[in-house]
């Protein structure tokens, strides 16, 4: 007896299951950064799976989902870790009293 298992769930969760795996090398990372780059890959695994099994048609919506999610962790995690040492939130505070005319 096989389960009636919708054909849609292997493409919508495997973005997630990828961002998964990737969570698993992820050491010393807040779990508030897991949480956004997890949902960061499931979003980018959902709407780029269908575009990169299209443009490779070896792959299965499937595999391409959980690359996607796999990868997606990983740059996630890189612009992260730029955008901390940038400071670019510092930046952006200061920016934004100067144009507001605030004192920090």
């Amino acid at each position: 007896m096989t389960p009636d298992i919708p054909p849609d769930l292997a493409r919508h969760a495997a973005g997630p299951a990828g961002a998964l795996t990737a969570m698993l090398f992820m050491r010393g990372t807040p779990w508030q950064s897991r949480i956004a780059m997890g949902a960061a890959g499931g979003v980018a695994a959902y709407y780029g799976a269908p575009v990169l099994s299209a443009v490779y048609p070896v792959l299965t919506p499937g595999a391409a989902g959980y690359m996607l999610g796999l990868c997606a962790m990983a740059v996630v995690a890189k612009l992260a870790a730029t955008w901390e040492a940038l400071e670019v939130g510092t930046l952006l505070r200061k920016k934004l009293a100067s144009l507001l005319g605030v004192q920090e």
